[in-house]
C-alpha cells in the first residue's frame, strides 16, 4: 500500500440519463411486457353467399360467436400486457437484494448484497439500506465495503455511500481499514474517494485526514489535508 499525503483533487463523472446498461448479471427479474396489441378479423359475407335456411342462419350465428370469443381472449392479453408494462414504469422494492456484476471474460466486478433496494419510478435511482458490497479488481485483491444507506443513480456508474462507511482489504502486511462518513465510489475508474473526515487504520498505526483518494486496482491512497497520524517502524 502505497500512502500519498500531498495534497490531490479528484473529479469525477456523474452519468444520469438511461437505464443501467452494464449489469450484466442480476439475481432479480423484471417483468417484459409482450406488447401484444388486440386484433379482432371481421367476417364479410356477401347476401349472394349466404342462405336464407335456418340451418344456414345458425351455421353463421355460431361462427359469429367463436370470432368474438377469440377477439375477447386477444383483447384481454393486451390489457394483461399493458398492466404489466405500467407495474414496471412503477419501479420496484426487493429485501435482500444482490447485485452482480461481470467483465467481457465473465469475471465478477462487484458483488452488492443489500437490506432492502427500492428503485424510484420517475428519476429511476435505487435507495439502498444495509449495503455490503465486495469489489474484486481483475489483478488484485478484494476489497469489502459497508454503510447503512446507498444510492445509485439511473446509469449505475457510481455508487454513493453514507452512514458509518467502511472500506477494508485485509491482505497481510498491507491491511487497511478506512471509515468515513460519506464515501462515492466510481465503479469504472475503480475509485473510491471520501470527501470528509477519514480514519485510516493499518497494521502499522493509525491517521486521520480530510479528503482521500484511493486506487482499488493499484491501492494507492492518496491524503489532501490535515493529516496527522502515528506510525510504528
Amino acid at each position: 500500500m502505497q500512502i500519498d499525503r500531498r495534497a490531490r483533487t479528484c473529479s469525477g463523472s456523474c452519468f444520469v440519463d438511461g437505464a443501467p446498461p452494464h449489469h450484466r448479471t442480476a439475481r432479480g427479474r423484471r417483468i417484459r411486457s409482450l406488447g401484444r396489441r388486440a386484433q379482432c378479423s371481421r367476417s364479410v359475407a356477401r347476401r349472394g353467399d349466404v342462405s336464407r335456411t335456418p340451418q344456414a342462419s345458425l351455421v353463421f350465428l355460431a361462427l359469429a360467436c367463436v370470432a368474438l370469443a377469440a377477439c375477447s381472449d386477444r383483447g384481454n392479453l393486451a390489457a394483461n400486457s399493458e398492466s404489466d408494462s405500467q407495474l414496471i414504469d412503477r419501479g420496484y422494492t426487493a429485501r435482500d437484494a444482490e447485485f452482480i456484476e461481470t467483465d467481457a471474460a465473465g469475471r465478477t466486478r462487484y458483488r452488492l448484497r443489500a437490506r432492502q433496494a427500492h428503485q424510484d419510478a420517475a428519476t429511476r435511482a435505487v435507495q439502498l439500506q444495509g449495503v455490503d458490497m465486495e469489489v474484486r479488481p481483475a489483478d488484485g485483491a478484494p476489497w469489502q465495503v459497508r454503510a447503512e444507506r446507498g444510492h445509485m443513480p439511473p446509469a449505475a456508474r457510481r455508487l454513493d455511500l453514507t452512514g458509518d462507511v467502511r472500506l477494508e482489504s485485509n491482505v497481510g502486511a498491507e491491511a487497511l481499514q478506512l471509515r468515513t462518513a460519506t464515501l462515492q465510489y466510481d465503479i469504472d475508474a475503480a475509485r473510491v474517494r471520501a470527501p470528509g473526515a477519514v480514519t485510516i487504520r493499518t497494521r502499522n498505526g493509525e491517521l486521520s485526514a480530510h479528503a482521500v483518494n484511493v486506487d482499488i486496482k493499484t491501492r494507492r491512497v492518496s491524503l489532501e489535508s490535515k493529516v496527522h497520524g502515528l506510525f510504528t517502524p
